[in-house]
């Protein structure tokens, strides 16, 4: 969604004004004066555009409050890592080591030699793997209702935790 005002004017009344917003080419949250609106574009399996509007209003008596929970992203996970290469480096040291074997025991030491390069090189691989699937940060917004359920609850990147304060300020006023 490259020009958010062009996406997001449909949907507006005319006395609704834009209080913070975020957008990237596929979707779009904004915070009005009154509610928050997210729009989303996409296309079904057939290829056919599609685009979603929600809207959810964020001001009035049945409105208790806001609860917005920030979580970082995730870090790599060394020790899952340092794992991994000892892994790879121990299963190829004995792999190494037993290519050097002569005599009526070379045929067994390659065997195991083969073996431990490939044990140790799955199990390296899988725990690199692991450690380096991170997940992004979030900020989850849950507006609270007078009976103090959660009415609605909107889930942001990141980085766009100023639209969340921005949705407590417009509750809160």
């Amino acid at each position: 969604m490259t020009n958010l005002t062009d996406a997001i004017q449909p949907y507006l009344s005319s006395n609704e004004s834009i209080r913070a917003a975020r957008a990237n080419d596929s979707s779009a949250v904004v915070v009005t004066d009154r509610r928050v609106m997210e729009v989303k574009r996409g296309s079904d399996s057939r290829g056919r555009d599609l685009k979603l509007a929600k809207s959810t209003l964020i001001t009035g008596p049945n409105i208790l409050g806001v609860k917005i929970v920030e979580e970082g992203s995730e870090r790599v996970d060394l020790q899952g890592l340092a794992a991994g290469l000892v892994a790879l480096v121990l299963g190829l040291g004995i792999f190494f080591i037993t290519e050097r074997v002569s005599g009526e025991l070379a045929g067994l030491a390659e065997l195991v030699g083969l073996a431990s390069a490939f044990i140790g090189g799955i199990i390296g691989v899988v725990y690199i793997w692991n450690a380096v699937q991170t997940k992004q940060g979030a900020v989850t917004v849950k507006v609270i209702g007078d009976d103090g359920d959660v009415i609605e609850t909107i889930s942001l990147a990141e980085e766009e935790a100023d639209v969340a304060a921005e949705i407590s300020s417009v509750i809160g006023a």
